[in-house]
């Protein structure tokens, strides 16, 4: 049991840690695949790289922006796609 434990008290601490510097919705983590989903747009400058834009085909948040950082896949979904993009 104190595996356990200890493994729940990491996945807690991951999450208060990314909590600190942006604003997390969620993190799922399925066979080495990592996501985190995060409020906005201002929430992936904080993570590095290049931002991404993709369709998702869902009609209330029809796009997706992304960044792939150390083997996790940080992503907003969006109402639409920014001017910039």
């Amino acid at each position: 049991m104190p595996r356990t434990h200890n493994a729940i008290q990491a996945i807690r601490d991951a999450g208060t840690a990314l909590g600190e510097v942006m604003e997390v919705l969620s993190i799922s983590y399925r066979e080495n695949d990592i996501r985190v989903h995060v409020h906005a747009m201002r929430d992936l400058d904080m993570v590095p790289g290049e931002v991404e834009f993709c369709p998702r085909g869902c009609g209330t948040y029809p796009y997706m922006a992304q960044k792939k950082y150390n083997g996790a896949l940080f992503f907003c979904l969006l109402a639409k796609m920014p001017e910039s993009a």
